[in-house]
């Protein structure tokens, strides 16, 4: 357990404090990681989420107002609150993956033509708009700067659209139901 004076150069970041705190604390925060994150992303993410929860401890330190005896309570917190951060990222992953593993591969003129077809429903700068993020690789910062409209709109323009077009390609679902395809 660390003194109120170590806790307090912990909060000045007095960087001879680190190791104090690993070595006493840096068993329990393992185990806690490894009990969250090591069923869906095996061991070498449990280290990842160590080393980012005493990045945490170090960067959130002055923040800590309590006790000795209180710390390592927050310490539990801070390392649960970063190992679900890291789950719901490795779920996110995995899911995306999933997704894309289960898209059938279409010739590239094929996809070229369908994306034209598709977005030919859309308004005529909506159609712009998908054109220069998705042929030619614009960001939304750009488009909006060349056709002077706000980033906002922009990406407000894009939501619209896919989900404009997703409820075109599949007509039985309800709008709001519909899954955006870009």
């Amino acid at each position: 357990m660390l003194t109120n004076r170590q806790l307090r150069r912990l909060a000045r970041h007095d960087e001879r404090l680190l190791p104090v705190v690993i070595d006493a604390y840096g068993p329990w925060v393992k185990a806690i990681c490894y009990r969250i994150v090591a069923p869906i992303a095996g061991t070498s993410a449990v280290e990842e989420c160590v080393n980012d929860v005493f990045l945490r401890i170090w960067t959130k330190a002055p923040t800590f107002d309590g006790t000795p005896e209180q710390f390592k309570g927050w310490v539990g917190q801070v390392t649960k609150s970063v190992a679900i951060d890291h789950y719901r990222k490795v779920q996110r992953q995995l899911e995306r993956e999933a997704l894309y593993a289960n898209i059938p591969e279409t010739p590239v003129e094929e996809k070229d033509d369908s994306f034209h077809e598709q977005i030919a429903t859309l308004s005529t700068i909506d159609q712009h708009i998908f054109k220069m993020k998705y042929e030619a690789g614009y960001s939304s910062k750009e488009i909006a700067e060349q056709l002077h409209l706000t980033v906002a709109s922009v990406d407000n323009r894009l939501s619209r659209g896919r989900r404009q077009l997703a409820v075109t390609l599949h007509p039985k679902r309800r709008d709001d139901d519909a899954t955006p395809i870009f």
